[in-house]
């Protein structure tokens, strides 16, 4: 019989509608999966930190006009590498039926309700993609926390998780070549002047208030890493038309000591060695979200140097959406050996 498998591309997700009704149980979820992972916090405070969130993230947005597109652009990734498996299937030792869901952490439709949907739909196997390129306790580590408080031991057995998708070769140049194409369509050439390029990333907690180390796994070191192997990939291409390339981290102001490495210090330190144009690219998310398209770009914007350019996210990369349908083929193959061996173990017992 062909099994069937569930592929759930999850990301954090973020409210479509800036509503106080669509951001208060979005902020709390937030504080309550990652936050308290870091920080022991009261109830009241739990209360009272989500509702400011909310009310300032409601103004910010509206005045600003701005409307998220990440869960948008999940959707549309979702839909092309669900179109990009297709003619990998038949590579697999058994025929399997494959369908793809929307799931996120901290808006509907929320990662646990979507597991226990499509179990009780009869699928046998659950594959969980996390669309964060960097692990860590607040991104996959998100997926895992969901799956192993949330879920009861029939769908835990059948539920996989795929992350730390940055340690693979490929997407380095996947990264790279997506960087050049996007210099190439928008002319982003100035060969008589100095041009900086800033790979913006999440920042995270180095300490907290009382100088400890955070008690989880953030993914600081991972985040060094893959930027030096983009880094070193960029500066050594013969299309490389860049001075430097910078980490520019995206730190919150609270909770302690967060990653040196900022974006203001990164754009500082071209200004101050007499860089005129200035492009910035989120390497440390796969999709737009309002950090980077909405945060990040703006700051880009309001600076000081001549030229500036935004490179989005691969939110629409046909490489990128092949690169990834490959990964799932593979973690397929993965599982049918696993079930392959522990059916011959328990028939051998």
């Amino acid at each position: 019989m062909r099994k069937k498998f569930a592929v759930l591309i999850s990301t954090y997700g973020e409210v479509e509608e800036p509503t106080i009704e669509n951001l208060l149980p979005n902020s709390k979820r937030i504080i309550q999966m990652v936050t308290c992972q870091i920080a022991t916090i009261s109830k009241m405070l739990h209360h009272a930190i989500a509702g400011f969130r909310s009310v300032k993230r409601r103004k910010t947005w509206t005045k600003a006009g701005y409307q998220s597109r990440l869960n948008q652009i999940n959707r549309q990734q979702m839909t092309l590498i669900s179109q990009k498996i297709k003619p990998c299937l038949n590579t697999l030792d058994e025929p399997v039926d494959v369908d793809f869901f929307e799931a996120y952490y901290f808006v509907p439709p929320y990662l646990e309700d979507v597991v226990r949907q499509v179990n009780n739909n009869g699928y046998d196997e659950v594959i969980i993609i996390s669309m964060l390129p960097i692990e860590s306790a607040f991104s996959c580590g998100v997926a895992c926390k969901i799956v192993m408080e949330e879920l009861t031991e029939p769908y835990l057995l059948n539920t996989h998780v795929v992350g730390s998708l940055w340690r693979d070769e490929q997407l380095v140049k996947i990264f790279t070549e997506h960087v050049f194409s996007k210099v190439r369509q928008t002319n982003f050439y100035y060969p008589k002047e100095k041009t900086g390029l800033i790979l913006a990333a999440h920042g995270t907690l180095v300490r907290d208030g009382n100088g400890n180390e955070p008690p989880v796994p953030t993914g600081l070191k991972q985040t060094f890493e893959f930027f030096d192997l983009i880094k070193r990939e960029i500066l050594t291409d013969s299309r490389n038309c860049f001075q430097d390339v910078k980490l520019g981290c995206l730190n919150h102001k609270f909770g302690g000591e967060w990653t040196h490495e900022t974006m203001e210090l990164a754009m500082q330190e071209f200004q101050v060695a007499g860089v005129e144009n200035l492009a910035l690219f989120p390497f440390g998310f796969f999709a737009d979200n309002s950090e980077v398209d909405f945060e990040a770009k703006k700051n880009l914007q309001k600076s000081n140097f001549q030229n500036t350019l935004y490179i989005e996210c691969v939110n629409d990369s046909e490489p990128f959406a092949m690169w990834l349908a490959e990964k799932i083929i593979s973690k397929i193959q993965m599982v049918q050996n696993l079930r392959r061996f522990t059916e011959a173990v328990g028939q051998k017992a």
